[in-house]
């Protein structure tokens, strides 16, 4: 199984990526372009009832793909 960490690793590698906290302790996935003044959400990673999950800003297409993949990691925003 693919670890919250490893998910978060392979978003980070995007080109722009960056860390944020713009919602408190929930980590955010930016992601800016060189013409952006600031970051787009790309994803957001928290814990419910002490489960680890990932939303994404995607589109409908790629986020049935995601959650085929990353079944329990990825869920709906």
């Amino acid at each position: 199984m693919l670890r919250h960490e490893d998910i978060l690793a392979y978003c980070l590698k995007k080109p722009g990526a960056y860390l944020d906290f713009p919602f408190g302790p929930f980590l955010v996935v930016k992601l800016k372009s060189l013409s952006q003044g600031k970051g787009r959400i790309f994803a957001q990673a928290f814990f419910l009832h002490g489960e680890p999950l990932l939303t994404l800003n995607c589109s409908p297409a790629a986020a049935e793909h995601y959650r085929s993949v990353y079944p329990g990691a990825v869920t709906r925003g």
